[in-house]
C-alpha cells in the first residue's frame, strides 16, 4: 500500500524497536504514567501547549480506576480545581458541517436531522456572525471569568470547526490570555478521538501536521492510523477540513484504533472522558453548557453520541451544579 500522499507529510517514525504491537509497554506507561505527556514546542504562539496521546487499550486502562485517572491529572499539571466546566459538542454551524461532515458522500441519516449540506442552522450569514459574537461575549465576559475565579478546569473540544463553544472559548482565551500573566488560574482540556479526520485534511500547515511532529507518541502511531484510514475507505480518503484547536492548552486524543485495527473506535474515549467527568463530579460541584445541534440517535445508543443530550444528563448524575443549554439565536429571533 502505497502511504505516501497528499494526507500524509512524512512524519512517521518506525524503528525496529519501536513497532508498534507492544501492548505490555503501553499499558506498563499509562498505568504509571511515565513520560507519557509531551511538551509540545513551536506549535501556535497561544502560550505553553502540552499532549497526552492515548492508543483505545490506554485510554480504557485509565478509565477503569480513579488512581489512574489522579495519576493522568497529575502528569499533566493540572492543580486541584474548585470548579467543573463542561461544554458538550455543540454543532449545527457553518464551519461544522462546510468542514466537519462529508455531506457530499455519505447522505446523512435521522442522527443528523436539522443538518441541511453545506449550510449553517441560521437564515443569514449576517444572523450566524450575529450569534457567534453573543457567544464570544458570554465567554469572555462570563465563563473565563467564573474560570478564573474558581480556578476551574474546562473540558472542551479539541476540533475547532466540529463544536462552537470550544472555538468560541479558546478564541477569546487566545484574546484575553495577558489579563491572566504566563499561565491562567484555569485549565482547558481540549479532548477528541477525531483523528482519522484529521488525516483526511490535506492541508499541509494544519496544526495537527504540527502537533504530530512534535509527539514522539503520537509519531510511533502514525502509520498504524495511515493504513487504517486508507483500509475504511478503500484508498479513497475524501478530504475534509478538520483540524486540532490551534489555541488549545492541553491536548487530550485517543486514536480511536479498534483491537482488530479498526478506525473510529470511539468507545474508549467516550468512556475515558464519561469516567473523568464523573470522577471529578463526585467531590466538585459542575456546570455543562450545551447549544446548537444535537446528535438524534437512537435510545440504546444515545451515550455513544458525543454531542447528544443523554451525555449531558449521564455526566452531570453525581453532583451537579447547573446543566444549561444555551440558546445563541440571532437578535429579534429569541433569548441567548
Amino acid at each position: 500500500m502505497e502511504l505516501e500522499s497528499k494526507h500524509n507529510d512524512g512524519a512517521s517514525t518506525i524503528m525496529d524497536d519501536e513497532v508498534i504491537g507492544k501492548e505490555e509497554l503501553q499499558m506498563i506507561k499509562a498505568r504509571t504514567m511515565f513520560q507519557m505527556t509531551e511538551e509540545l514546542h513551536g506549535v501556535g504562539d497561544s502560550g505553553r501547549k502540552r499532549l497526552l496521546f492515548l492508543t483505545n487499550s490506554q485510554a480504557e486502562l485509565i478509565a477503569s480506576s480513579e488512581a489512574s485517572m489522579q495519576k493522568m491529572l497529575e502528569a499533566l499539571e493540572i492543580p486541584r480545581p474548585k470548579l467543573v466546566i463542561n461544554l458538550i459538542a455543540s454543532q449545527g454551524h457553518s464551519e461544522y458541517v462546510t468542514k466537519a461532515i462529508e455531506c457530499l458522500i455519505d447522505p446523512m441519516g435521522p442522527e443528523d436531522a436539522g443538518l441541511l449540506p453545506d449550510k449553517g442552522s441560521f437564515a443569514s450569514a449576517d444572523e450566524e456572525r450575529t450569534a457567534l459574537a453573543k457567544l464570544d461575549h458570554f465567554m469572555a465576559s462570563v465563563i473565563l471569568p467564573l474560570a478564573a475565579q474558581t480556578n476551574a478546569i474546562i473540558f472542551c473540544n479539541a476540533c475547532a470547526s466540529t463544536c462552537m463553544l470550544a472555538a468560541s472559548l479558546t478564541r477569546m482565551l487566545a484574546v484575553h490570555r495577558s489579563t491572566w500573566g504566563k499561565e491562567p488560574p484555569f485549565t482547558v482540556l481540549s479532548a477528541t478521538c477525531a483523528v482519522v479526520g484529521m488525516y483526511q485534511n490535506p492541508d499541509m500547515m494544519a496544526t495537527w501536521r504540527s502537533v504530530r511532529r512534535a509527539s514522539r507518541a503520537w509519531r510511533q502511531r502514525d502509520t498504524a492510523i495511515l493504513e487504517a484510514t486508507w483500509a475504511y475507505y478503500k484508498n479513497e480518503v475524501p478530504p475534509l477540513g478538520v483540524d486540532l484547536d490551534p489555541n488549545a492548552m492541553i491536548y487530550l486524543i485517543v486514536d480511536a484504533i479498534g483491537k482488530r485495527g479498526g478506525i473510529g473506535d470511539r468507545g474508549a474515549f467516550l468512556k475515558l472522558s464519561n469516567e473523568l467527568l464523573r470522577y471529578l463530579a463526585t467531590s466538585l460541584p459542575s456546570l455543562t453548557i450545551k447549544t446548537g445541534h444535537s446528535d438524534k440517535p437512537t435510545l440504546d445508543r444515545a451515550t455513544q453520541h458525543a454531542s447528544s443530550l443523554a451525555v449531558t444528563q449521564r455526566v452531570q448524575a453525581a453532583r451537579p451544579l447547573c446543566v444549561g443549554v444555551l440558546w445563541v439565536q440571532p437578535q429579534g429571533r429569541g433569548p441567548v
